[in-house]
Formats: structure tokens, C-alpha cells, sequence
């Protein structure tokens, strides 16, 4: 199982599917430093990242199992792997991501076909790969939002292990302290975290959803500060989508229920927007912005990243 943006183990397909073949399984997670010196990725990315990982092992010590998360590549790691066990089948979701995980995931399935290896991946959200029209989107979007949730048993898998020093020669560079180190200043990684805002949300703090949206100092209460957590898949799409609908009813202001599951809707559309249009990652959207050239303030950025 190769963990990418799904920390967790509610509505999981994967790992569903994973259940089916009654095999040994072994968890994997990857800090890739090719992914970590993007541009698009920060220190405060992979700490939220470590917290998830870190409250999916104390859910798994029960079960004498854990997540072997390498700071290596990807492809690096399976071919120490290939080598040790008779990988039948790997597991994924697949990655909306940048084009450096793209090309990651090219490399890695054509590595995988080389050595007969079976890769097995779930579709990421309502987004669909290789979508050849945008005609039903809309409609498979709902489907899949309204489909029976994938839940998995732990007590079912038999978890595979690695040996102790094997796995520390493998492992790479220990992650920086920066990573390792709890940050008061930001929310918090994990499915434990993710459900209980969306709880407080959906049963209180949606009634102003709508009014402070664009209110930096009132959004923080009034939206559903989710954004983190669907991101690195703490908690599905899908669950979200279903356990807000619960309360629409009961709903002191239905209004904002609504405008809300419509931005689950668009979350989707732009992801699909950026996985069928994926050059606008260097490219302009509109052309005509092409011919504005601006000079970089070096002094400016710094001050708006925080530098």
C-alpha cells in the first residue's frame, strides 16, 4: 500500500481493495526530496504530513503493524523491495499534483510493468483521469460523492514487516526537526483533527459560512478550515459531502449548507480544470497576460512568504 495524499483509513479504496486480495500487505509512505524542493512545497506541507503519518501509527500499534515512510525516492525503494519480496500488487490513489509527481508516476508504471508488478489505483476525489469529455462530469461527480463509502477492517490485513536494520539502511537522511516538531501556529495533522472540524462545522459554525467567507479574520470560524485535510486526504471527499448533507435539514441556515457543498463540487471541477489543462502550471490561462512582464521584488516576496 503507497500512501500519497489519503492519510487515512476511513473510506479508504485502496486499502479496500487491498482487503479483498488477502495477502501480506506492507504500508509505505515516501518524503521524496524531488517533491520537497519544489517550488510549490513548504516545511509547514510535510509536518502536517509527519503529524497525519504519525497519529496513523498510533492507530496501528494495536494491530503490532506501522507505515514505513522513507525519506528517498519512490523508485529508489521499490528496487531494494523488488529485490527482497515477490511484490505481486501495489496499491494508490492516483496524484492530482504537479508535473514532477507526474512524471514520477510515469516512471513508476512503467518500473512496475518491467517487473510484472500489478498497479492498482483509485480514483482521487471526483476527479477523473484521461477524461475525454466534460459532458457527465457533473453527474459522475454526484455518483461518486453519494456512492456506499469504501470502510475497511484492520483487524482483517496481515501486515507485512520489514527488518529493523534493513529498514534503517533504506530509510534515508532523518526528516529535519522543523518537520518532526509540532508548530502552535497551525492546524494540526490527522483524521482525528479532520472529523472534529467538520463536525463543529456542520452542526455550528456553517450558519455564517456564507457571510464570512471573504472575512479574513471571521473565515476562520465561519468556513470549514477542511482544505488542509482534504488535500492530504485525512478525510475523504466523499465522507464530507455525505456527513454535511446529515444536518441540511436540521439546519438553522440552509442557505450556507448549500453554498458550502457547492464548493465541494468546485474543489473537484478546478482539480479537473488543472488535470485536463495541466501546461497552466507554466503556462497563462489567458494568453493575453503573456505579454506582461514584470520584474521579481526579491524584497517583497520574502516579506509575503514570511521570509
Amino acid at each position: 500500500m503507497w500512501f500519497k495524499r489519503d492519510l487515512r483509513f476511513t473510506d479508504h479504496e485502496p486499502l479496500f481493495m487491498a482487503q479483498q486480495e488477502n495477502i501480506p500487505l506492507l504500508l509505505v509512505y515516501f518524503f521524496e526530496p524531488s517533491i520537497m524542493a519544489c517550488d510549490d512545497a513548504d516545511v509547514r506541507h510535510w509536518r502536517f504530513v509527519y503529524e497525519s503519518l504519525k497519529e496513523m501509527q498510533s492507530k496501528l500499534k494495536s494491530f503490532a503493524a506501522q507505515i514505513y515512510y522513507f525519506h528517498n525516492e519512490v523508485q529508489t525503494v521499490f528496487e531494494h523491495l523488488s529485490s527482497l519480496y515477490d511484490i505481486q500488487t501495489v496499491f494508490s490513489h492516483q496524484e492530482i499534483g504537479n508535473k514532477v509527481t507526474f512524471d514520477r508516476d510515469i516512471a513508476m508504471e512503467s518500473f512496475f510493468d518491467d517487473h510484472k508488478i500489478l498497479w492498482k489505483q483509485a480514483q482521487l476525489h471526483g476527479v477523473i483521469r484521461k477524461l475525454r469529455s466534460k459532458q457527465d462530469w457533473d453527474k459522475r461527480w454526484e455518483e461518486t460523492m453519494r456512492a456506499i463509502p469504501k470502510m475497511i477492517d484492520l483487524n482483517t490485513f496481515e501486515f507485512e514487516d520489514l527488518d529493523p536494520d534493513y529498514y534503517q539502511k533504506l530509510k534515508g537522511k532523518a526528516l529535519s526537526t522543523e518537520i518532526t516538531n509540532r508548530h502552535e501556529n497551525f492546524q494540526q495533522g490527522g483524521e482525528y483533527w479532520a472529523w472534529r472540524y467538520l463536525e463543529s462545522f456542520a452542526k455550528e459554525r456553517h450558519v455564517n459560512y456564507s457571510r464570512h467567507i471573504s472575512k479574513p479574520s471571521l473565515s476562520r470560524k465561519g468556513c470549514s478550515r477542511l482544505s488542509p485535510y482534504l488535500t492530504y486526504g485525512n478525510i475523504s471527499m466523499r465522507m464530507v459531502y455525505q456527513y454535511t448533507n446529515q444536518f441540511y435539514e436540521t439546519s438553522p441556515n440552509k442557505r450556507a449548507m448549500l453554498n458550502f457543498v457547492s464548493r465541494l463540487h468546485w474543489h473537484c471541477h478546478f482539480m479537473q480544470k488543472f488535470e485536463n489543462d495541466c501546461q497552466i502550471e507554466f503556462e497563462n490561462i489567458n494568453k493575453d497576460y503573456d505579454s506582461l512582464v514584470k520584474p521579481k521584488n526579491e524584497n517583497l516576496y520574502k516579506s509575503l512568504a514570511g521570509g
